[in-house]
């Protein structure tokens, strides 16, 4: 592939401005990190194209110059994420990788990212980061957090609600209301390692879709691996998603009728964990095998018959 200079400053150009309309709209979750995978993936096709490597040096330090003026170093070092994740893909597209090997790859570098602005806010806030300090720093923002869920169900009237459908004698409103958000704080801490990974697959893979789009935009073909970089996920992965789908609700029923509750409680967390960790990648693949179907008539029949299954799955237990 031979450098453009003309292309380069331009997807240089159009870097910095994704990464400066993200820091602008910060307070809109969705459109903010739109603007960062649309930058990541300018940036990724820019380190492959550039011909010198001031332009890919320029657009990352301005942009945390101007993070830096805001007096936040965390903020600071979250500036360079898209960048980062723009040369993890753009490496694994020049070593001819497929996009798996790309997301997984921009995974671990927006991970480590992330991981690092965390601790430098901590540690600027605390002057410490003792495993000990941080853990009780966790648990002391899980305490609060559950007070103020059921500080909210309260105004809600959740109590009152349930009050009129069960006998909740046995249970005084305060009791029950702290019930409920411990729960819930307890899901969500048990499902954090999938929500953390689903959100990091989801980001970089939309970077990577944007790396693509830039790619056929400015007709960089041979930047992108394989023509079309699908994500294809292996048939071992796609087992375990099987078996864990089917062994999480055997786990559920069994715990739910026996003693053993905490210990099926804490295998069918695992499992689900597993579950949503690969939904993603089993739910592009199920889409694209229904289509390439639906186009052939001789399966057509079978694809129209799959999609009604799903379907009625999907309104019994979404």
């Amino acid at each position: 592939m031979k450098p453009n200079t003309k292309k380069t400053i331009y997807l240089c150009a159009a870097a910095f401005a994704f990464s400066v309309l993200s820091s602008l709209t910060s307070g809109i979750f969705i459109i903010s990190a739109a603007l960062m995978c649309a930058c990541a993936g300018c940036f990724a096709l820019t380190s492959m194209i550039s011909p010198s490597k001031a332009y890919l040096a320029a657009i990352p330090a301005s942009v945390l110059c101007a993070f830096a003026l805001s007096g936040s170093v965390a903020l600071s070092i979250l500036s360079l994420t898209p960048f980062l994740a723009g040369i993890a893909i753009g490496s694994s597209a020049r070593a001819r990788e497929g996009r798996t090997g790309a997301t997984i790859k921009c995974d671990v570098i927006v991970f480590l990212v992330v991981l690092a602005a965390a601790a430098t806010e901590y540690y600027m806030a605390n002057g410490t980061l003792a495993a000990s300090a941080v853990v009780g720093s966790i648990g002391k923002l899980f305490d609060e957090t559950e007070a103020q869920i059921a500080k909210l169900l309260d105004e809600y009237g959740i109590y009152n609600a349930y009050a009129s459908v069960y006998d909740l004698s046995a249970y005084t409103k305060e009791e029950f209301l702290a019930m409920i958000a411990k729960e819930a704080v307890f899901t969500f801490k048990a499902l954090s390692p999938a929500t953390i990974i689903t959100l990091l697959n989801v980001f970089s893979y939309a970077s990577a879709a944007c790396f693509s789009l830039a790619s056929r935009i400015s007709k960089t073909d041979l930047a992108v691996p394989d023509g079309k970089w699908r994500v294809l996920p292996s048939a071992v992965s796609s087992w375990i998603f099987v078996i864990s789908v089917f062994a999480y609700f055997i786990v559920s029923m069994i715990s739910s009728i026996t003693t053993l509750s905490t210990t099926g409680d804490v295998i069918a967390f695992v499992l689900l964990n597993v579950v949503i960790i690969l939904i993603p990648p089993m739910f592009i693949c199920g889409i694209r095998g229904l289509i390439r179907r639906f186009r052939n008539p001789s399966q057509k029949r079978r694809a129209i018959v799959t999609l009604v299954i799903v379907a009625v799955l999907f309104v019994l237990n979404p």
